[in-house]
């Protein structure tokens, strides 16, 4: 196995927007990196309900899609928006939770060297969709020669406290170290995140003037599985 096979096998939640000490317990959906002394993973997760122009932090949304029960969830991972910077290299994987363990299963990768930049194409999967206990997604994240920093974020429909609720749209995982204003976010005219191609033209744009959001973020999808 590859050491981008080994994966953390306990949830690290970190505080939409900002640096949390490592080892400490934090509210919300979002908790500190267990590990110590390294920066936890500066995350914020914005959703695009279906149909919808307008965005919201993730957290702030109340019910989860009670119809995914019984048709699982597919969710896509579309492809990465950079902004210039130094080099980044992201890994994603869904974890899933079964009665021999936790198992990883990739799901989207951007590494960077140099000039070399790369993509994993866009994939979709099912994930079933637990009535108790949450569905995790690990990520990580490395810049330039900084250490790897890495967190976990977790989607239910349930009640579980230290979960986004899991809905069909679209959630921006945005890789910053500022907080984001997610109502100062729209589309881009004509675009839409089912069809967000790394590379391609920009998925975000700020809603007061227009221009494309100065933030790293994955496009992730989510919609019925049958």
């Amino acid at each position: 196995m590859s050491n981008a096979e080994k994966h953390v096998n306990r949830r690290q939640f970190l505080v939409t927007g900002s640096l949390a000490v490592a080892g400490l317990t934090m509210p919300g959906v979002m908790h500190a990196a267990a590990k110590a002394p390294a920066a936890a993973l500066p995350l914020s997760v914005g959703f695009l309900a279906d149909a919808s122009r307008s965005f919201q932090a993730a957290e702030s949304i109340l019910t989860g899609d009670p119809t995914l029960f019984s048709r699982s969830a597919r969710f896509s991972f579309r492809g990465m928006r950079r902004f210039p910077s130094d080099n980044l290299n992201v890994l994603i994987d869904v974890i899933f939770h079964t009665v021999a363990g936790d198992v990883p299963f990739f799901a989207f990768t951007h590494p960077e060297a140099g000039k070399s930049v790369s993509n994993s194409s866009p994939a979709s999967f099912l994930v079933p969709v637990p009535t108790t206990g949450a569905i995790d997604l690990s990520v990580k994240v490395r810049r330039a020669s900084a250490p790897e920093v890495s967190g976990t974020i977790s989607f239910a429909v349930n009640s579980v406290s230290d979960a986004l609720k899991l809905n069909r749209g679209a959630y921006i995982l945005a890789i910053s170290d500022r907080a984001i204003d997610w109502t100062s976010v729209r589309l881009a005219d004509g675009t839409q995140p089912s069809t967000f191609i790394s590379g391609g033209e920009p998925l975000l744009l700020r809603t007061n003037d227009a221009n494309e959001v100065s933030f790293d973020y994955v496009v992730m999808t989510v919609r019925a599985g049958s």
